[in-house]
């Protein structure tokens, strides 16, 4: 075979790059078209987590006032319950009612009785701690579960519940509205065999809130499942978590802050009133 059989060098060396150049077009094409295919892959799969979260937010919201619903209190009271019957730690339930909620509603409407409702329950939002578990119970009724109560901390909360409601001004059309709510709480010290501490506790909390709607309205009553051997067990936990807060704080070093447990003496000398007395903390502070 002669050179002329073979052709023009320069022709094939054309027609080779020629050749390349559209396999490489091809490879860039298809790559270009697989990241584009992954790119919609992954931002249908973000939009799928992103629906899932916000359904799985839309069911345990309340879709009127945006607090939790009963379904996510009850969960979480029958953890909690299950936690501190475990490890011997105080839980609490508070109940709030909106006083003369019917006849609110039946003088300016069920429209007014919705503004009411969204107002009380940014009140109480704005008024419980990060920590706390605050739901629609149902109707006018708002629950809370209170992380790590202490029986001065169940009373002030309560108090400050119920005296921000009173302060609220809600405005509907022409409108200005006040409202007042009743409010009852209950605290125990659950043991390994309690398990239905939970529910024995919402219901105290039920009655309580019923004993301040009995007696006048815009009332707080409080009730307390404990006799003064858990009262001291409640204590002396509250004592060594408030000592490693100031140790955290660095207000205190350890050695010191467990001498002033050591010599607390008396249950009514709290550790935080010693702390205000020796001015390391405000009262604010002791109270957040």
């Amino acid at each position: 075979m002669n050179s002329e059989e073979l052709g023009d060098p320069t022709d094939l060396m054309a027609e080779a790059n020629s050749q390349l150049a559209h396999l490489a077009v091809r490879e860039h094409v298809a790559s270009t078209q697989a990241q584009a295919m992954q790119q919609r892959v992954e931002q249908e799969k973000q939009e799928l987590i992103n629906r899932q979260e916000q359904l799985q937010r839309e069911a345990f919201r309340d879709p009127l006032t945006g607090a939790l619903n009963r379904r996510f209190f009850d969960e979480s009271l029958a953890r909690e319950a299950d936690r501190c019957c475990r490890y011997n730690q105080p839980m609490a339930v508070l109940f709030a009612d909106v006083d003369k909620f019917k006849s609110l509603n039946d003088t300016y409407g069920h429209a007014a009785g919705d503004e009411v409702l969204k107002v009380v329950a940014e009140a109480l939002k704005q008024s419980v701690r990060k920590s706390d578990i605050l739901a629609r119970y149902g109707g006018e009724e708002f629950v809370a579960l209170v992380s790590e109560p202490t029986e001065k901390g169940l009373e002030k909360l309560s108090e400050r519940i119920r005296s921000r409601v009173e302060s609220e001004t809600i405005i509907y059309n022409d409108l200005h509205l006040k409202v007042t709510i009743s409010v009852g709480a209950a605290m125990a010290l659950p043991r390994r065999s309690e398990g239905d501490i939970g529910q024995r506790l919402l219901h105290s909390a039920d009655e309580a809130m019923y004993d301040s709607k009995q007696r006048g309205r815009n009332q707080v009553h409080i009730r307390y499942l404990m006799d003064e051997k858990d009262r001291e067990v409640i204590a002396k936990t509250t004592q060594r978590r408030f000592s490693r807060w100031l140790v955290r704080k660095q207000v205190l070093d350890m050695v010191t802050a467990s001498k002033a447990i050591v010599n607390l003496t008396t249950r009514r000398q709290a550790l935080g009133e010693l702390a205000v007395r020796q001015k390391l903390l405000t009262t604010q502070q002791v109270d957040e």
